[in-house]
């Protein structure tokens, strides 16, 4: 099967991009940017197997000059060839383009599209509006959409978030029919997405939102589209630096997923019977509060793990699925062993 991930330079992009070319799978890799990490990780698999292709790409072209300015002021580096899009089907390790309205009609037809490609740096870190980050979102998803329309592609996973919850006082589980009630620009954008492949429903395209809660991993690091990591990945960041570990939220509960587990799980659940289409939850189901796995990390370092002053800080609440239970999409690394892979990743 060939596939094109988009956002293949982040950090959960990255770890579909690998596992599903571990899976025996062609495929399409793009992004913005990849970081010198990610181009080694990337490119060498693409050298060794010519399993990869590397594109890179703007999010869209409208509000490009936005959101190029605001990129560039984070300090991103948009590095453009102006190379025809169809170098990309010839296993080229590299190619950097532009993507706007049209550009990857040059494309050779994949088979399934996996569009994880975001702004998730908040517009005021970015000093755009809150309009120019949902629409710079949103015209990314519209075109890759019209891409795999057009190819006759089988399947489009859409990845979305927990972000879109608001979760009420009296929820302790998120699932597919709490409402999704946030009203953050990202937020918006990712609910966006999903009732836009809503009206895939009568077409021969199988539209999917999957919606992903906490998720951690070794090489996860800031890059200008993702200034925040996860919690993970800052108290290790911080425990590794022989600094306390400073948990705002302790009693929080979230449900982690460990990223190398991803693209077998979506790779599964594409082939259930009956086909699985709208909105599911993907996650490994296994919750723990902030203040334990803080704790955790705080004593694999020997280091103190301290509660800090966060005014109004969110309610966590863990996420599940009431469409499919969890352990049959694969069996997922255990939190434990996940957390020792990350500290042992520490930069």
């Amino acid at each position: 099967m060939r596939i094109l991930v988009t956002g293949a330079g982040g950090f959960v992009g990255g770890f579909l991009a690998e596992g599903f070319r571990a899976a025996g799978h062609s495929v399409l890799a793009l992004d913005r940017a990849f970081d010198s990490e990610a181009r080694t990780r990337l490119a060498g698999c693409a050298l060794a197997e010519k399993g990869f292709d590397l594109a890179v790409a703007d999010l869209a072209e409208t509000p490009g000059a936005d959101l190029e300015e605001a990129l560039l002021r984070r300090g991103a580096r948009l590095a453009y060839c102006r190379a025809d899009i169809a170098d990309l089907t010839a296993h080229t390790p590299l190619v950097e383009t532009a993507l706007a309205p049209g550009s990857l009609d040059g494309l050779e037809p994949v088979d399934l599209v996996v569009h994880g490609a975001a702004v998730t740096t908040s517009p005021a870190d970015l000093r755009l509006s809150a309009v120019q980050h949902i629409r710079a979102n949103c015209d990314a998803l519209l075109e890759v959409l019209a891409f795999a329309q057009g190819c006759g592609a089988r399947d489009f996973v859409a990845l979305s978030s927990s972000a879109v919850f608001d979760a009420p006082a009296d929820v302790d589980l998120l699932v597919e029919s709490t409402p999704a009630e946030a009203r953050g620009a990202y937020a918006l954008a990712k609910r966006a997405g999903e009732l836009f492949l809503q009206s895939l429903s009568e077409g021969p395209l199988r539209g999917c939102s999957v919606r992903l809660g906490s998720i951690y991993g070794p090489g996860e690091r800031a890059r200008p589209s993702r200034r925040n990591v996860s919690p993970v990945r800052q108290w290790t960041d911080q425990a590794a630096a022989g600094r306390p570990v400073v948990v705002a939220t302790p009693a929080g509960r979230r449900d982690w997923t460990y990223g190398p587990d991803l693209a077998d799980a979506l790779l599964v659940l594409l082939k259930r019977e009956p086909p699985v289409d709208g909105v599911i939850h993907v996650t490994s189901g296994e919750a723990a509060d902030d203040g334990d796995i803080a704790g955790l990390i705080a004593g694999h370092f020997n280091v103190e793990c301290r509660i800090g002053a966060r005014p109004a800080a969110p309610r966590r609440v863990p996420m599940g699925s009431e469409r499919i239970e969890p352990g049959e999409l694969r069996r997922w690394t255990p939190l434990r062993q996940g957390l020792a892979y990350v500290m042992d990743d520490r930069p």
